[in-house]
């Protein structure tokens, strides 16, 4: 067969393995795929008609990115050119068991709060580009307590961050449980740190309105300040929720912000990458060092490339952002949290927290362990020893 006949089958093959209840293509075209991966309905048919003609490296790049959200195991990828493999390579490659299902029928019937527990109550790490600093990223806080509460701390620059550590990743910050609690816990830390590392442009944000859907969670923010600024966030859950995908690794959202406030001088949009900050039960835990912020990768990551003329964030852009916290190469190599650093000293009433510390520094030594491991599988797979 031709690559593009291939192409037919092995995108039929991917669709039945990611929609267990299929039937035929214009159902999910119509209901799911457009929407999902970016295309027009004649385009998605054209693809799965033995005569189809063409398929531009654009159009396989958005199928790849597509089917890459489906995969459960971070380490493998589906690329562009996987599309046009012999179908059985394909499926001895990829089989049915590596996708994530996805119930067309029972997606739009989640509730608010089955969505809320999968977002609220985590501490994630933000990374955006400011109008006035094309060359570095910025750092946010963002965290949301229920349906009524959330709060954001925007501004802080990674020079910032380093020495204000303490503050952001202790336990005290990260577990608080009231916007209140968050608040008054930043604000006392703010004042016993150093005048100098005491950035004017960092600034505490609560939510006026949060907004929950399936698709969007949209919060409008206000700036706690004498003349306050306005930011809100639309947040891409989309893919989350389809996928029930538990515990939230990361993905991204559109903010914008008004020209309001003393601090506010245009009405902008950017890119608003997001991370969370909870241990995590996958391997790839992304309780890491945050992003060298002025690595070309990350600002890259960040841009926003206009579509026809308007800004966009989508599914296969949260996909690929999702990809990239994953892969770790990317941050500040000497850079340490407080929580992965065990206590100087312990006292005696300390034995439960010397129990944590340890638990921890076990599970964080067995995940070094088995990613070293899968490093050298894949080295022998792709290195075989050669017998004379």
């Amino acid at each position: 067969m031709s690559k593009l006949e291939n192409m037919a089958q092995n995108w039929k093959y991917l669709i039945q393995n990611t929609h267990p209840d299929y039937k035929s293509g214009e159902k999910y075209f119509k209901n799911h795929l457009e929407d999902s991966i970016g295309f027009s309905y004649g385009t998605l048919y054209s693809l799965i008609r033995p005569n189809n003609k063409k398929c531009s490296s654009e159009t396989a790049a958005k199928i790849a990115q597509y089917f890459n959200s489906y995969l459960k195991d971070p380490l493998k990828n589906f690329s562009p050119e996987h599309l046009s493999l012999d179908p059985q390579k394909l499926k001895s490659s990829f089989v049915s068991a590596d996708f994530k299902k996805y119930e067309i029928n029972t997606y739009k019937n989640q509730s608010q709060n089955d969505i809320l527990k999968r977002f609220a109550n985590k501490l994630y790490r933000c990374y955006y580009m400011a109008p006035n600093s094309p060359y570095s990223a910025h750092i946010a806080f963002l965290k949301i307590f229920n349906k009524n509460e959330a709060c954001m701390i925007k501004g802080i620059r990674i020079e910032n961050l380093k020495p204000i550590q303490d503050i952001f990743y202790s336990d005290n910050f990260r577990y608080c449980k009231t916007l209140n609690n968050m608040k008054t816990s930043f604000l006392t830390a703010v004042e016993s740190m150093e005048d100098k590392f005491k950035p004017e442009q960092m600034h505490f944000y609560k939510a006026q309105k949060i907004s929950i859907d399936t698709d969007c969670i949209r919060i409008d923010f206000i700036s706690e300040e004498t003349s306050p600024c306005y930011t809100t966030i639309f947040w891409n859950v989309s893919i989350a929720n389809k996928l029930r995908i538990n515990p939230y690794i990361g993905g991204s959202a559109l903010a914008i912000d008004t020209n309001q406030g003393n601090r506010g001088k245009d009405i902008c949009s950017y890119k608003l990458g997001i991370e969370t900050l909870e241990n995590s039960r996958l391997k790839w835990d992304v309780l890491k060092n945050p992003f060298d912020c002025s690595s070309v990768e990350l600002i890259n990551e960040l841009s926003l490339t206009p579509r026809n003329g308007i800004s966009v964030v989508d599914n296969a852009d949260d996909n690929r952002f999702f990809r990239f916290i994953t892969e770790n190469y990317h941050r500040v190599p000497d850079f340490e949290h407080n929580i992965l650093r065990l206590p100087k000293t312990y006292s005696e009433n300390d034995i439960i927290k010397i129990i944590e510390h340890l638990a921890e520094s076990h599970k964080l030594l067995k995940d070094e362990i088995y990613e070293l491991k899968s490093l050298k599988n894949a080295e022998t797979i792709c290195n075989p020893i050669q017998n004379d």
